[in-house]
């Protein structure tokens, strides 16, 4: 089911063009395929039917922590303030929340209006992690465009916040079910 399920997520084939993006193009529809996607085999989520079978063989000392799996959410997240030691505030561009990013800020990662687009994970106190195929994208520009396309959304639209797919955000961002267009489309024929 996973294997086939990669021309749905793709919108045709998966990039091979650079072994580092396929493997972060894999890992996102790992988990598109986990979290989101419907399994007609089983009535649901793979996640949902995976961790009920996992927090059964789990030790008790675990508690719920399985469960921040299934609370796992995609968005554009515009990085809203820097906590040096701690990580940073993001905003969901899309949904108008607000969330903790627990991250190494010693390593200089992100940066003030970067946008994280991909996954994160609820963990302690109200924290998050960020999925590591989430991707960093640095251009103040794409922002404006960003939050231009929304507000014209939602000016058509009776709701003003909007859900994000996993695999809506692999269209937006990383071109997926678009074939590449050619500088020379008549000498390629």
């Amino acid at each position: 089911e996973l294997g086939s399920s990669g021309r749905e997520f793709f919108g045709g084939e998966p990039p091979r063009h650079d072994p580092a993006e396929a493997l972060l193009a894999a890992r996102r529809h790992l988990e598109w395929f986990l979290f989101e996607r419907h399994s007609p085999s089983l009535f649901g989520s793979p996640a949902e039917h995976l961790l009920d079978a996992w927090l059964d063989e789990a030790p008790p000392d675990l508690g719920e922590r399985g469960e921040v799996l299934l609370r796992s959410f995609v968005g554009i997240f515009e990085v809203l303030e820097l906590l040096p030691g701690v990580g940073c505030w993001l905003r969901d561009v899309a949904g108008f929340g607000n969330y903790a990013l627990a991250y190494p800020t010693d390593n200089g990662l992100l940066r003030l209006e970067d946008l994280l687009v991909g996954r994160l994970f609820p963990v302690e106190d109200g924290l998050h992690r960020a999925s590591s195929a989430a991707a960093v994208f640095r251009a103040g520009h794409l922002n404006k465009a960003l939050e231009r396309d929304l507000e014209q959304i939602r000016s058509k639209s009776s709701r003003k916040v909007l859900r994000l797919s996993q695999q809506g955000l692999e269209k937006m961002f990383w071109g997926a079910g678009h074939r590449p267009r050619s500088q020379d489309p008549v000498g390629d024929l």
